[in-house]
This record gives C-alpha cells, sequence and structure tokens, in this order.
C-alpha cells in the first residue's frame, strides 16, 4: 500500500512524501519516518485520528496536534490501494 504525506500551508502543498508500507503504519513507523525526513515533530494520535483513517484511508493532523512548533497548516496522511495486476 503507498501512503502519501502531504504538508499544506494556505491549501497549498508544501511538501510531500510517499511511503510504502502496510495500512497499519501509516500512522506508526511510516509517520515516524517522515516526520524525521522532513525534520518535523511527531504529532499526537488521537482515536479521531484512527477512525478517519479507517473509515476514509485520510487523516489531518493540524497545528493544534502538535506539542512544538509547526509552522504548517496541516499535515496530511492519505492511504492509497495499488491496483492488481492481471
Amino acid at each position: 500500500m503507498k501512503i502519501w504525506y502531504l504538508i499544506k500551508k494556505k491549501q497549498k502543498v508544501v511538501s510531500d512524501r510517499l511511503y510504502i508500507g502496510q495500512f497499519e503504519d501509516a500512522l506508526g513507523e511510516g509517520l515516524t519516518e517522515v516526520c524525521q525526513e522532513l525534520d518535523l515533530e511527531r504529532p499526537v494520535i488521537l482515536l479521531k485520528h484512527e477512525r478517519e483513517l479507517a473509515q476514509f484511508n485520510r487523516a489531518v493532523f493540524h497545528k493544534r496536534d502538535f506539542i512544538g512548533d509547526f509552522q504548517y497548516d496541516a499535515l496530511e496522511v492519505e492511504c492509497v490501494a495499488e491496483k492488481e495486476k492481471d
């Protein structure tokens, strides 16, 4: 599964990263790796984020979800299932 991480500021994508892994890694290992790569603090994961990801394959972290300074408007996590080849 492809997991796409987008950093947005004023409705524009400032940076993005693609992580290939399992769905379960989207808020775990994948998020940690991407945050380290982009030199960001890891956001606080709430039940709301887990539910959004499970229902919609997408979760959005806002400034209030980060303990330290987060200079962007949002960090979006989107899971994209790979198409099966015939």
